[in-house]
């Protein structure tokens, strides 16, 4: 794919979101041996988006994407959420208060299923159970390796 359709293509696709109230997360064209050429396209809500708002978000970059010079090879374009395996930043947190993360430590690397408290510029607050047991302690940004979504069943 030419770089100057990608751009392009990425140009229309986070002016849209932006519009939307949508975060563009990821783009990208590759060849798939059952499908072709494929526009994967990944967008969220602050870690919120629903089907209705893929749904509306797909059907007006559509004819956007079509509308772009260069853009003529058959492609199948696929939008969808920003996925829950990916890679949270710190600066986000402040948005998953109340959300379960699960979080990495730098030390030993550690791994937490905890619910997120509260936030702020240095860290944040979690509450876990250990052995049944509450516990709520206060985490440094500099010490994690990795935040992503969590889920308790």
């Amino acid at each position: 794919m030419d770089q100057e359709v990608l751009t392009a293509v990425k140009d229309v696709l986070k002016k849209k979101a932006d519009e939307m109230g949508l975060q563009l997360v990821n783009v990208r064209f590759y060849n798939d041996a059952e499908n072709g050429l494929t526009l994967e396209v990944f967008v969220d809500k602050d870690y919120n988006i629903n089907l209705d708002d893929i749904s509306k978000y797909t059907e007006l970059v559509s004819p956007l994407l079509d509308e772009i010079p260069g853009l003529t090879d058959s492609y199948l374009l696929d939008i969808s959420s920003g996925g829950s395996d990916r890679i949270i930043p710190n600066e986000d947190v402040k948005k998953l208060i109340g959300h379960y993360l699960d979080i990495t430590l730098k030390k030993g690397d550690e791994k937490l299923l905890a619910k997120v408290v509260s936030s702020d510029e240095g860290g944040f607050t979690v509450l876990y159970f250990i052995k049944g047991r509450k516990k709520q302690v206060y985490l440094k940004f500099v010490d994690v390796k990795q935040l992503k979504m969590g889920y308790k069943a």
